[in-house]
């Protein structure tokens, strides 16, 4: 039964309505602070009432003026420093992250060699690390030549990076002194929203959105212009904070998954499943993801410890390592309770 064939009778507190379903919404947070990038606006989340719903979004959202402001701070508008000098352990674990990148997504490297490859295998013994480097892919299997697009591509790190794979990158992204970033390390970047660009139909072998979607306004609309212009058996490949997390469920207002006021709307997998399907994908899959930076963050904010360098002290660093252990251990009893959402949609 769809979403929107269901109605609840329950008592309401706000008058917004749910964009995703129809049903009314409560509210769960107010006047919340950005104690991440010190954008002046509070914001307030509302939740879907109806429970195979569960959609949560900022009421009321930001108007057009308002939101460059809340982005004034922000992290993408300077690419990430490189790092020059590596110890014996960092260029030991590179061997396997390449190893286990060739054997389980087809990336290989020139001047690595198949017992090398053969490592790879060590990284199934560590599943948080490898997570992190699924993530370093976005879950995409190889394809020399093919086309990539990169939704919300910040400065363009990863655009380099999958460059490097041999992928033919582009990227978009409606700030403009991050595309200017960018543009000048040699990237193909448009500044703007994804249907402002108007790409021809079934351009795209892949398109990712790496923690963008939680930022659109029109989420449904932009993945609507993500079906048309992938091709067919196209891939989207796309990550965002799991509102039913136990971090969200142990730090409520403080988890690090609201950020408001940037974070218009925070998806359980029903309801990501059900957006993408009105977008138009029928073939989806979804997982949830641990993260310790996520559980580092949210301490330092409970804590109020938190700036916009953070030098996170030696014990609340353990304790998120502690808190990460521990959710990884718990996802193999509740896999959905990760503190993001990893999900592939593919054009059928």
């Amino acid at each position: 039964m769809k979403l929107s064939d269901r109605r609840s009778s329950a008592v309401i507190e706000s008058t917004a309505s749910c964009t995703l379903c129809g049903h009314g919404g409560k509210w769960i947070y107010k006047n919340l602070k950005d104690h991440l990038f010190r954008s002046p606006a509070l914001g307030s989340y509302c939740k879907c009432v109806n429970p195979d719903c569960a959609l949560i979004w900022l009421e009321p959202m930001p108007e057009a003026s308002d939101v460059a402001r809340a982005y004034d701070n922000y992290y993408t508008h300077v690419a990430s420093a490189s790092v020059t000098t590596e110890s014996f352990l960092k260029r030991a674990y590179l061997v396997v992250k390449r190893g286990y990148l060739a054997s389980q997504f087809g990336y290989h490297y020139a001047t690595q060699s198949t017992a090398l490859n053969l490592l790879g295998s060590l990284l199934f013994l560590f599943p948080i690390r490898r997570a992190e480097v699924d993530s370093e892919v976005r879950h995409l299997p190889a394809q020399k030549g093919g086309q990539l697009l990169d939704v919300g591509c910040g400065a363009g790190d990863w655009l380099i990076a999958m460059q490097d794979f041999k992928w033919r990158v582009k990227g978009v992204d409606f700030d403009s002194r991050a595309v200017a970033v960018a543009s000048s390390r040699g990237l193909e970047v448009d500044c703007g929203s994804l249907e402002e660009q108007c790409y021809p139909d079934a351009s795209y072998d892949a398109i990712t959105l790496n923690h963008v979607i939680e930022h659109l306004p029109n989420p449904l609309g932009t993945l609507r212009e993500c079906y048309r212009i992938l091709k067919p058996d196209g891939r989207l490949m796309l990550y965002t904070p799991n509102s039913e997390s136990l971090g969200h469920l142990i730090f409520g207002r403080h988890w690090r998954g609201l950020e408001s006021p940037r974070h218009l709307f925070l998806f359980r997998p029903d309801a990501m499943r059900e957006i993408l399907s009105q977008a138009g994908f029928k073939h989806v899959i979804i997982h949830t993801t641990n993260s310790q930076y996520m559980w580092r963050q949210s301490l330092g904010l409970w804590r109020g410890s938190i700036d916009l360098s953070p030098e996170f002290s030696p014990s609340l660093k353990a304790q998120a390592r502690l808190l990460t252990l521990i959710e990884q251990a718990m996802l193999a009893v509740k896999p959905g309770m990760g503190e993001c959402l990893a999900v592939t949609g593919i054009k059928m």
